[in-house]
């Protein structure tokens, strides 16, 4: 994760998690308000199906205005995680 954004893997880790993004309205406060490690913790501790969080990163991904960087962040995201649930 190295070359990941932070704010953009909580970003999409809380929309896995709690609720969609919206980049019409943002929450900052409320991601920032989060550390990345506890929001990884809890998406293992979720026990979702790997495919289920694969899926769903994605389409939050594709929904966002920087697709690009957001797709880029998704996949680094699966990489990672997906061996841990």
């Amino acid at each position: 994760m190295q070359y990941t954004n932070p704010l953009r893997a909580k970003v999409l880790l809380f929309s896995v998690l709690f609720q969609s993004w919206d980049e019409h309205n943002p929450d900052w406060s409320l991601v920032r308000s989060y550390a990345l490690d506890d929001l990884v913790e809890q998406l293992i501790l979720s026990r979702r199906r790997p495919n289920e969080v694969e899926i769903k990163l994605n389409a939050l991904a594709n929904q966002m205005f920087d697709q690009e960087e957001y797709q880029q962040t998704a996949q680094t995201l699966i990489k990672i995680i997906k061996p841990l649930l």
